[in-house]
């Protein structure tokens, strides 16, 4: 298993809400966990978010929740 200990942001950075425009990401496990999470930042960083996983019931529960939340992704 690689080491990325090392690897780390520089200090003070944060992403602007269009660093994702006109993105399109694919986000595999996005019925729950760090899935669900990225596939939300993505939205707010203003990509579209392409969500897979094996739980369709809780996919589809999920993009209601985002579009009442005023995600439009």
């Amino acid at each position: 298993m690689p080491d990325f200990d090392h690897v780390r942001l520089p200090a003070g950075w944060t992403a602007t809400t269009d660093c994702l425009s006109n993105r399109v990401v694919l986000i595999a496990g996005a019925a729950g966990g760090l899935g669900r999470e990225t596939a939300i930042a993505a939205a707010r960083a203003g990509a579209t978010p392409v969500l897979l996983g094996r739980k369709v019931r809780e996919l589809i529960l999920k993009k209601s929740i985002q579009l009442q939340s005023g995600l439009t992704a």
